[in-house]
């Protein structure tokens, strides 16, 4: 009894000490145990189960430092982990896809383009929504300032960007409208010297007028 319970109790010590290592999520384990009996046949199934839990953390690692060109493959259809990490990589990609064609779009000058938010769900979703947000914070200063120098292109200079900016938006808000300031007060001053100029033409024509008219009565008491 004593011997067989040491052939017994030997191998299942081996899968206890993995066992508590699997646990700690130390997945450099190996067991090997050369017996044909049932302990043999656990031994090794238990070494399967190492094996694909040494594959699922190689997918994770790979994942996690943005390597995605990995296949995982469900060992069965109640393989749920497999099945699970499948749908993460998928959505994983299909962010990446998206955020991909934000970025060619902004990149082109086409700010009008969204990321699809109903396509995504929990806080890809939210990571969607956000630079949605982002690009409309962006060109909504943008879309303004068009507006105002569109006015401004076909001589309309009372206007002005009126939206509430901060930070480089409140730049940009702040030159176009000092620059609309700045254009006014030239066009003021080319008006006043305009009215200057006119004015002392009127005066320069009063004088001509006053100075034919004398000439013109010279002549005749000259005539006389």
């Amino acid at each position: 009894g004593f011997f067989i319970s040491r052939i017994i109790s030997k191998p299942i010590g081996k899968m206890v000490d993995a066992a508590d290592k699997l646990a700690m999520g130390d997945v450099d384990v190996n067991i090997k145990i050369n017996t044909r009996d049932e302990t043999g046949r656990l031994a090794e199934s238990f070494s399967r189960m190492i094996a694909n839990i040494r594959e699922q953390a190689i997918v994770t690692e790979k994942m996690a430092v943005g390597d995605l060109n990995i296949e995982i493959k469900a060992k069965s259809d109640k393989d749920v982990l497999n099945i699970r990490l499948n749908e993460v990589l998928k959505a994983v990609k299909s962010l990446i896809a998206e955020m991909l064609t934000l970025s060619k779009a902004a990149t082109d000058g086409d700010l009008a383009v969204r990321g699809d938010v109903g396509k995504f769900h929990g806080d890809y979703k939210k990571i969607v929504a956000g630079v949605n947000d982002t690009l409309d914070a962006v060109t909504r200063p943008i879309n303004d300032a068009i507006s105002v120098m569109a006015e401004v292109a076909k001589g309309n200079l009372q206007v002005s960007v009126d939206g509430d900016y901060s930070g480089d938006h409140a730049i940009i808000k702040n030159s176009i409208n000092n620059t609309i300031t700045s254009f006014n007060e030239v066009i003021g001053n080319i008006n006043a010297a305009s009215e200057q100029v006119a004015s002392g033409a009127k005066q320069v024509s009063d004088a001509s007028t006053a100075l034919s008219q004398g000439a013109t009565e010279q002549a005749s008491s000259i005539e006389e």
